[in-house]
């Protein structure tokens, strides 16, 4: 199982939810830990090497290494890829 690291941001919408939307995210963040990840998982067509999860009406951004997968952003569909 590999290592979960989150990004500041990231950090900062998961706190700012809900416990019972925060418990569903990290639910779905600790899939993404698993080899091979869980999930409804695509990689990003203008991004090379970051891939998104889709958790109802929030994507969760990241991209892994061997050991690690770094949440880069957590946020609605309809906002999170303006970043």
């Amino acid at each position: 199982m590999k290592t979960l690291r989150l990004h500041k941001e990231a950090e900062k919408y998961l706190n700012s939810l809900n416990t019972k939307l925060a418990d569903r995210i990290e639910e779905a963040m600790e899939n993404l830990c698993r080899i091979p990840p869980v999930g409804d998982i695509l990689p990003l067509k203008d991004r090379s090497h970051f891939w998104r999860m889709r958790l109802g009406k929030l994507r969760i951004i990241y991209y892994a290494t061997d050991t690690t997968v770094n949440v880069v952003a957590i946020g609605s569909r309809g906002q999170i890829y303006n970043n």
